[in-house]
């Protein structure tokens, strides 16, 4: 029997002094004066059922949703308060891991640029 050994292409970065590319305004801005930027690591377009990548956004409140994905982040820098919709809220920082499950709505207060490393799974394909 013959076997074929795939290797995916690894993909490196510094998350915590990563250049990333300039800064928009972020749609999900009510106010439109929130700036973002998105580094994907891993966009995964063969299947379409992970993505990874470095996420930065300047202060300000972005209302946000997770609908056929969950969200995993890890803070790197800044503060942010993330309220689910409903009112549970909680306070972030360099280190902290977040969990947003699929169907999460809410907001983030950013209160100092924050920078995040975040890894997205979709739902609606997964299958234990």
């Amino acid at each position: 029997m013959t076997t074929s050994a795939i290797t995916p292409a690894v993909r490196h970065a510094q998350v915590q002094s990563a250049d990333l590319p300039e800064k928009s305004v972020a749609g999900s801005a009510p106010n439109g004066d929130v700036y973002e930027v998105s580094l994907p690591m891993w966009p995964d377009e063969r299947k379409g059922i992970m993505k990874s990548g470095i996420w930065e956004a300047t202060p300000g409140l972005l209302r946000g949703k997770r609908e056929g994905w969950a969200e995993i982040c890890h803070i790197i820098s800044g503060r942010a308060t993330v309220t689910t919709e409903g009112g549970d809220a909680v306070e972030l920082g360099p280190g902290d891991v977040l969990v947003l499950p699929d169907g999460w709505r809410g907001t983030w207060e950013i209160h100092e640029t924050v920078r995040k490393f975040y890894a997205l799974q979709r739902f609606d394909t997964y299958r234990p």
